[in-house]
């Protein structure tokens, strides 16, 4: 494992040589931990925390790090958590154990976002791996939200074979957009989002909150570089997100990396914490699988963050369920993306 300190290098170097060959449970689940904490989330809050309990792994809400404008109902937190217990299913495949998610009851009143864990992760070493999530252990550090112009082509067919059983997971399913007349609505939708959401001054102080320099060393929040700003741009993203509505710069921008892309993807679930935390894992599957092929994906949350333009996603759709995240799938352009910081796995590990 590297000894770099840069939290948007050292966190991604981690690798199944590194992952403890024998030892305690204890041990073992928290170094499978680095994996669970490398999952997307908004504005890369990484709103997660974890005690390990043998068997299990409790998987917890940190409250402090909520986005009470964009995500009142903690829909898109509960989703995060749940990518983060694929990452670790995954890593855990990979090191012979068996991993099941059990959601917390929900009428439980101790489990909620601000008290007791969220999910619990059950770990076996006598059940049977499945080796379908033990093959994308190599896609956790590859992964990579690509903010930037993607390649204007389609899948290969290798990837779209590999995708194409990837549509339900549990309480959550997604829909691949492939109409065009649909497709081109849905873009009229993102430009819709991208207005309302930008005009709002409470979210974009929210959004200026987590957004941090290029050469910043901070855990958390989105570095401009990975938002495509250069560097000067990225010194005063912060301040002008906050002094200025540039919703329509947004949108416009928003509605051609959306144009250009393979594929436009719409996730679907309940609003309740199992469903969504079942989101979250079938998110985390699909791009994992699309990173093993060379793809990347990334995430149009402020259409569906709006309860007027979330409906008639719905609706444009013929959906039984609730839409819950809009993302883009395709190929990367450019040079390597640096990735995102992590906190450290000691920041989010309880006693």
């Amino acid at each position: 494992m590297s000894t770099d300190n840069d939290p948007r290098v050292a966190p991604w170097q981690v690798g199944e040589d590194d992952i403890p060959s024998a030892g305690a449970f204890e041990d073992t689940a928290r170094f499978l931990l680095r994996f669970a904490i490398l999952a997307p989330s908004g504005h890369n809050t990484q709103p997660w925390r974890f005690a390990v309990r043998a068997p299990d792994v409790l998987v917890f809400a940190d409250p402090a790090r909520r986005l009470p404008v964009a995500d009142p109902d903690d829909r898109e937190l509960t989703i995060s958590l749940g990518a983060a217990a694929m990452n670790l299913r995954v890593a855990a495949a990979r090191a012979g154990f068996a991993a099941d998610v059990l959601a917390a009851d929900a009428a439980d009143p101790a489990h909620t976002i601000d008290g007791g864990p969220v999910a619990r992760i059950r770990l076996s070493e006598a059940g049977a791996p499945d080796p379908a999530l033990a093959a994308l252990f190599p896609a956790i550090t590859a992964r990579r939200t690509w903010r930037l112009a993607m390649e204007d082509r389609p899948l290969a067919d290798a990837a779209a074979a590999a995708l194409a059983g990837l549509t339900a997971l549990g309480g959550a399913s997604l829909q691949v957009v492939a109409d065009e007349a649909q497709r081109a609505a849905l873009e009229a939708l993102i430009h819709e989002g991208d207005l309302a959401r930008m005009s709002d001054k409470a979210f974009r102080r929210e959004l200026a909150h987590w957004m941090r320099p290029a050469h910043s060393h901070a855990v958390d929040g989105l570095a401009g570089d990975a938002l495509g700003l250069s560097p000067f741009a990225s010194d005063l993203a912060a301040w002008s997100t906050k002094a200025f509505d540039m919703g329509k710069s947004i949108a416009a921008k928003d509605v051609a990396l959306a144009h250009e892309s393979a594929a436009l993807v719409v996730v679907f679930a309940a609003d309740e914490p199992g469903a969504l935390l079942d989101a979250g894992q079938l998110v985390e599957r699909y791009v994992l699988t699309a990173a093993l092929h060379g793809a990347a994906c990334s995430f149009f949350n402020l259409p569906v963050e709006v309860p007027e333009i979330r409906g008639k996603i719905g609706r444009l759709l013929g959906a039984a369920q609730l839409p819950q995240l809009l993302f883009r799938l395709g190929y990367p352009t450019g040079a390597d993306l640096k990735p995102s910081a992590r906190r450290p796995l000691e920041d989010v590990l309880m006693d």
